[in-house]
């Protein structure tokens, strides 16, 4: 009987809850609601997120290659402590040495290569005189990365702050 008593009541209470008074008026679902006007001066001030950051790209140095910039042949970029170059040679070969020894290079000794692009999509190429591509980092998903030759022997491409391809030469 207690179990029938609680029933009854909680029908009541909800039955109490859910009448309104004559003043009170449910929506009318059948119509849908109005459209938001923006010029409304009840419409919310939200300000729409800013855009994304763009990548980390440092100030322009002997030891980086900026998104754009070009190595042509005998031109080189070397550490900032003067003790690494980065070359790209007569022979087509781009080599990176250490006091005259070298460390790495492209593998591209003897290809007519005309020049080495630090691509705005973070891609580094080696382009012959026909302007096809005859090397590359493979780093084109990228965009906006830029090379740096750094003081501990590795030549290292960056996306904003984090690595993405490097010539894994460190520690010399």
């Amino acid at each position: 009987m207690f179990k029938t008593t609680l029933s009854a009541l909680l029908i009541v209470l909800i039955v109490w809850g859910c009448s309104t008074s004559e003043d009170e008026q449910l929506p009318n679902l059948e119509t849908p609601p109005s459209i938001i006007d923006p010029q409304d001066p009840d419409f919310p001030d939200i300000d729409p997120p800013p855009p994304p950051e763009p990548p980390y790209v440092p100030a322009p140095a002997n030891w980086n290659m900026q998104p754009g910039e070009v190595l042509n042949k005998n031109q080189f970029k070397k550490s900032s402590d003067n003790r690494f170059k980065f070359i790209l040679q007569n022979d087509g070969n781009l080599v990176l040495y250490k006091y005259g020894w070298a460390l790495w290079s492209s593998g591209t000794h003897g290809l007519p290569i005309k020049r080495c692009i630090m691509q705005t999509d973070g891609n580094l190429v080696l382009y012959d005189y026909g302007n096809n591509p005859r090397w590359s980092s493979g780093t084109h998903r990228y965009p906006g990365s830029w090379l740096n030759i750094q003081n501990d022997g590795n030549v290292v491409i960056y996306r904003g702050i984090n690595p993405v391809w490097a010539t894994n030469t460190c520690c010399h």
